[in-house]
């Protein structure tokens, strides 16, 4: 192995190491700016959503608060009116609430409830029997929840009017006082002098209890003092009280909106109690959670939007919250895109470094494998040379006093005691030791090319082929065929090696030449850092199948049978060739013979 595949080697395995850290470093960055921007983008997204549900939320929450403030507006002035009459009968009564509630439409009955002391209870109870209200009596809930005959107390607040009749008859003679949140309400609105809402609390009128809550307001004496809490407490003739399904007015105000993913809980928050489920509105399918009906607290985390709605002392908290749904059908691709396409750029250039990794493993393998079998190759050449030269040397030895002998009894014994017969068998002992004088010659030859070091200055090409004609000249004038020598250069190949390509290649075609009148043309070109010579002649030609094997040691082809040779010759060119980086081929001369061609180093 020569030192620059050493070298070749050495800067392969030294430049594996940071070949393809460029491509790593890229698809790193490729991964951390797509992750970076996939992140960016989500926030963005998560922010404008964000802002998407506020502004729908706070819109809706305007939209109840408008409606919720028309409608107790409305009932309040209803109140009034019913404060403004000195006297109303029981028909007047449901005919007023028959002709001005039809807008209120969540409204389960209005009522007249007075206050009656404890020696009054039998004129009243007579009163509304009088009144076509058979078997009418003051009541009150046990503990299993039934209306019983109410117990004796200083006073009743009992429920005397009520519009409609029709399922809310149970009602009639209840005594609202007798409950504690209804009383604690009572006493608040007597005390305040204003109109409250309670806390939900649990109808008494229908074939189950359902939850409810009371717009109470309080009516007093005409013209009686009520500056003062004990005033109020003094002058206090009864309420008026508004009946109101719970949740029915929030659901009327939100099946105004069109459906979207948001939940929306109302809780109701009297004074000095805690919060109080109202109404909740899944835009989901499924029972509203226990620890939401009980305590808002797990529906202020995260996003969620909060608005309060104050009645006198009494208030209710709206909470919206958006659903998984909500920002699911708000989410756009485009951060994915992103993200896949970092991802999959990534991918690429992972599977690309990891075949070109593999690839050069390979490439590390075949290298260390070439390298060893140079190694072995270079030591059998070695050893052959050394074989070569040695048997050639050693052969030399006795060859050159056969060949004397041969021709000494040729001479000598001539004239005198040998016939033509022995004559011509000494005759044939000196040719054929001559032709074996010649092979050992050119073996030795091809043994010593690999020997000789580089000239310090370059050799003229041009003055070596001179030369060689000059040795040729017999051959060439016996041919009677002409040599045209072109431009050839200066190269830094030892003398007695470029004398043996142009030996070898001239005679060749010296002893090929041809037609008469065709000539040999000796010439180069070069091409970057390398060189080409060539020899080109018109003779027979190389037959297409003997070309691949005509620079073989010893092997001669069909046409060069009839002519002298060794097949050693065209060997010895292709390992200078070689030995200088290059190599040597025959290709077709146009019109017929052949041209051999060297390519070496410049």
């Amino acid at each position: 192995m020569t030192s620059g595949d050493t070298k070749q080697i050495h800067d392969l395995k030294a430049s594996s190491r940071y070949r393809y850290l460029p491509l790593l470093l890229l698809a790193i960055a490729s991964l951390v700016i797509s992750s970076y921007a996939f992140v960016l983008m989500r926030s963005a997204e998560t922010h404008r959503i964000e802002q998407e549900f506020q502004r729908i939320t706070q819109a809706h929450y305007t939209t109840m608060h408008l409606e919720a403030e028309k409608y107790f507006a409305q009932l309040e002035s209803l109140l009034q009116f019913f404060v403004a009459s000195e006297t109303i009968t029981r028909k007047e009564f449901t005919t007023f609430v028959e002709t001005f509630t039809p807008g209120l439409t969540t409204i389960k009955a209005m009522e007249w409830v007075p206050r009656v002391r404890l020696e009054e209870r039998p004129s009243y109870e007579e009163s509304a029997r009088k009144d076509g209200l058979q078997g009418y009596r003051f009541t009150e809930l046990n503990n299993q929840g039934e209306l019983v005959e109410a117990g004796v107390r200083d006073e009743y607040f009992p429920v005397f009017y009520i519009a409609p009749y029709a399922g809310n008859e149970k009602a009639l003679g209840f005594d609202v006082a007798s409950e504690k949140l209804r009383r604690e309400a009572l006493y608040r609105a007597r005390d305040t002098g204003k109109t409250l809402t309670t806390s939900r609390i649990l109808l008494v009128q229908g074939k189950k209890q359902l939850p409810g809550m009371l717009v109470i307001h309080p009516v007093y004496r005409p013209e009686a003092a009520v500056e003062t809490e004990t005033d109020r407490r003094q002058s206090l003739e009864g309420f008026f009280i508004a009946v109101a399904i719970s949740g029915d007015l929030v659901k009327q105000l939100f099946d105004q909106f069109e459906p979207v993913e948001i939940d929306h809980y109302v809780y109701n928050l009297p004074s000095h109690q805690t919060e109080q489920l109202v109404f909740a509105h899944r835009s989901s399918a499924g029972e509203v959670p226990t620890e939401l009906a009980s305590d808002s607290a797990a529906l202020r985390t995260g996003l969620y939007n909060e608005n309060h709605f104050k009645r006198s002392d009494a208030e209710l908290i709206w909470i919206a919250k958006p659903t998984p749904e909500f920002f699911k059908v708000r989410r756009r691709i485009a951060p994915w895109l992103v993200l896949g396409g970092g991802l999959l750029f990534f991918g690429m250039i992972l599977t690309y470094v990891a075949i070109q990794i593999k690839r050069l493993a390979l490439v590390r393998i075949f290298a260390t494998e070439q390298t060893k079998a140079k190694e072995k190759l270079a030591e059998a050449n070695r050893e052959l040379e050394a074989f070569v030269y040695t048997v050639s040397h050693d052969l030399r030895s006795p060859l050159t006093p056969i060949l004397g002998y041969a021709e000494l009894l040729q001479d000598t014994y001539k004239e005198r005691r040998l016939d033509d017969q022995a004559l011509d068998f000494l005759k044939e002992i000196q040719i054929q030791g001559n032709r074996m004088m010649v092979l050992m010659e050119d073996l030795l030859t091809l043994a010593k090319v690999g020997h000789l070091e580089r000239p310090d200055e370059p050799v003229d090409a041009h003055e070596v082929v001179r030369q060689v004609l000059n040795n040729l000249a017999i051959s060439i004038a016996s041919a009677d065929i002409e040599v045209r020598i072109g431009e050839l250069p200066k190269l830094r190949v030892p003398e007695v090696l470029l004398t043996q390509i142009f030996d070898n290649l001239i005679g060749n075609a010296v002893r090929y030449a041809g037609k008469e009148g065709c000539p040999i043309e000796v010439d180069s070109k070069k091409t970057g850092g390398r060189v080409q010579l060539f020899v080109r002649d018109h003779g027979s030609g190389i037959p297409e199948e003997e070309r691949d094997h005509i620079f073989e040691t010893f092997f001669r082809g069909s046409t060069g049978k009839p002519v002298p040779g060794t097949g050693v010759g065209l060997a010895t060119v292709r390992k200078i060739a070689m030995l200088y980086d290059g190599n040597a081929w025959v290709e077709v001369t146009p019109g017929g013979g052949a041209t051999f061609c060297v390519e070496m180093e410049a």
